[in-house]
């Protein structure tokens, strides 16, 4: 049912009446005074009304550390789940890249590709494309070539030869064993599986 109030107006010719003023209401901001609630209040009830999956994230970046391994700097990372943007690339470019990983092969009904360095450190992961040819992350689809060849000329560069594994995603001891190692100079982070799948679609949605 529609709403009104009765209102006084005066045209240019300076005569007042009154008539009646029809209440639209957006958003349910507009009361039956006439008077809208302050955006930042509506904003807020947005926000609170969001599901927990649909609220953002703080996740821990993987932390700074000097020569001899110890932590000089922690920092964290706001995601919001399903968007893509320099705060969700950063996390899963650094620390929840095995869990990008592990989700988009899921997705693509292929294999986790991982690079690690001599000692077994997680350098990097990714889902394979169903023809092995190309591999994708958060920044879409990469030349699997290519990939390879850039991870074995760093690993080269100081003196390793590096390894290149495959795991199936399905494989729950092979995750466990995966994350139970190391990641760079320290432990690999505590992975964001959920937050990761609602990202894997909006990446292929991107199409590169």
């Amino acid at each position: 049912m529609t709403q009104k109030r009765l209102v006084e107006v005066t045209d240019k010719n300076g005569v007042r009446t009154r008539r009646w003023k029809r209440l639209f209401s957006r958003n349910n901001e507009t009361a039956l005074s006439g008077k809208r609630v302050s955006p930042s209040i509506s904003m807020r009830k947005d926000r609170d009304s969001l599901s927990e999956e649909q609220k953002s994230h703080e996740v821990e970046m993987p932390p700074e550390r000097d020569l001899t391994g110890r932590i000089v700097s922690s920092k964290t990372a706001t995601v919001t789940p399903g968007v893509i943007d320099e705060d969700s690339r950063e996390v899963f470019r650094h620390g929840q890249c095995f869990a990008f990983a592990v989700e988009a092969a899921k997705r693509l009904d292929t294999n986790v590709v991982m690079h690690r360095n001599d000692d077994g450190k997680l350098v990097h992961a990714y889902a394979e494309s169903r023809n092995g040819r190309r591999v994708l992350d958060i920044d879409g689809w990469h030349s699997r070539r290519k990939q390879d060849q850039a991870f074995h000329s760093s690993n080269r560069h100081f003196g390793e030869r590096g390894r290149v594994e495959k795991i199936d995603p399905s494989d729950a001891d092979a995750l466990a064993s995966v994350e139970s190692s190391e990641h760079g100079g320290g432990h690999l982070m505590n992975q964001h599986y959920d937050l990761a799948q609602t990202l894997v679609d909006p990446v292929l949605a991107l199409g590169r």
